[in-house]
This record gives C-alpha cells, sequence and structure tokens, in this order.
C-alpha cells in the first residue's frame, strides 16, 4: 500500500486558498451596503417641521421707549431639503406686546396712555447646513411679507399697514435623534415702513433677534 506525502507545493495551496477566501469574506464586508455609514446612501429630500421662540430687541430707540427693550417672539416653520447642504424654507412668525405712551404738553403732560402691538409675517427663503457629526452650521436669508397693527387701548383708534422686509441669520443644530433636532440661531431684520411721527419721520420695526426651537424631521 503506498502513502502519499503532502508536498511543500500542496501546503502552499492550502494557504493561498485560505488567503483568498480570507480576503473574498473581507471585501463582501465591506461592500457598499454592508458597510452602513461609511459610503453613504443616495440623498433623499426630506422635510423638516419647527416650532421656536425667540427674544427681540428692536434697532430703533423709538420703538423701545414704547413697548420696552425685548419682546418675545413666536416662529412656526417648514424647511424643504434639496440636497445635504441646501434647503427652502417657509414660516410664520408672529409678535405681540404691550406699551405705554406720554402725551407731552402744557396741561397733559406725563398723561399715560396704553397700546398694544402686534405684527405677523410670512416668511420664505434659502438655507444652507453644513453637517458636523451631530451638529450643523445653518445660514439663511430670505423675504417677508409683514401685518403690522397698533391699538390705542384707551380710545377707538389704531394703525394697520402692510410692509415687506428682509432678514438673514446665523445658528446651529444639534441632533437628539433620529428625528429630533434642537437649534438656535441669531437673526437680523429689516421691515422698513412709511409710517412715522413728529419726532421720526420713517420707522424700521426690524431688529436683531435671538430664536431657541425644536424640529421633527420627516
Amino acid at each position: 500500500m503506498r502513502t502519499t506525502e503532502r508536498t511543500p507545493v500542496s501546503r502552499h495551496v492550502w494557504v493561498a486558498a485560505a488567503t483568498a477566501a480570507s480576503l473574498l469574506t473581507l471585501m463582501l464586508a465591506g461592500a457598499p451596503g454592508a458597510r452602513a455609514g461609511i459610503d453613504p446612501s443616495p440623498f433623499r429630500p426630506w422635510l423638516g417641521l419647527s416650532a421656536a421662540s425667540g427674544a427681540f430687541y428692536a434697532g430703533q430707540g423709538s420703538f423701545r421707549s414704547l413697548y420696552g427693550d425685548v419682546q418675545a417672539a413666536i416662529h412656526i416653520q417648514a424647511d424643504v431639503h434639496l440636497s445635504r447642504k441646501i434647503f427652502l424654507f417657509a414660516g410664520f412668525r408672529t409678535l405681540q406686546t404691550k406699551g405705554a405712551t406720554a402725551v407731552i404738553g402744557t396741561g397733559i403732560a406725563d398723561e399715560h396712555y396704553s397700546l398694544e402691538f402686534r405684527v405677523s409675517s410670512i416668511r420664505a427663503g434659502l438655507g444652507f447646513r453644513l453637517p458636523i457629526r451631530r451638529f450643523a452650521l445653518r445660514l439663511g436669508v430670505g423675504g417677508s411679507f409683514n401685518s403690522v397693527r397698533e391699538r390705542w387701548l384707551d380710545f377707538p383708534e389704531d394703525e394697520a399697514l402692510k410692509a415687506a422686509g428682509f432678514f438673514g441669520n446665523i445658528g446651529f443644530g444639534f441632533e437628539l435623534g433620529r428625528r429630533w433636532e434642537i437649534f438656535s440661531r441669531l437673526e437680523y431684520a429689516t421691515i422698513p415702513t412709511d409710517s412715522g411721527s413728529a419726532l421720526q419721520s420713517k420707522v424700521n420695526l426690524g431688529g436683531f433677534e435671538a430664536v431657541l426651537g425644536l424640529m421633527f424631521k420627516l
């Protein structure tokens, strides 16, 4: 009975086969679809719905003298992300506050009258979003259509006007999970009007605003 002895060549064949099998396994494990997160999947447009509150500081001193330095605003907005970095947005902003004025003159000095001010804005614009891990840098510019009303509460008299405006903002977002993101931004807006008084011929209802909000991603 003859016995065969493995030659060094046959051992090399087995080693080469084992090495090839190992490399094939690694290649399959590293293929797109198996390496989720390394090779990004194709981008799919997504929608973000957000609600936020803002602290508004008017740019003109005449407004602050009537209504105070800081007023609260509410923002509702929808973002349509067209690519990983570009998005369109549209939303609604409202601000309502109360103040007082004094009529200056002989015999009626120091008489104060209550005021109520409200501005409602429809806004739309273009945004840029740069993701950095769970953070995102956000920039935006846009325009607004504003409906403004000021009422004298002690008299049956009010003033209403419509005005167009522009704004820009910069901010940051932080992902809380797959669907949620908290964000903050600093915004400057200008709303020029032809309305004014003897002390100031034209009034700009814009100013600076710090905004904090929460977004839900669809």
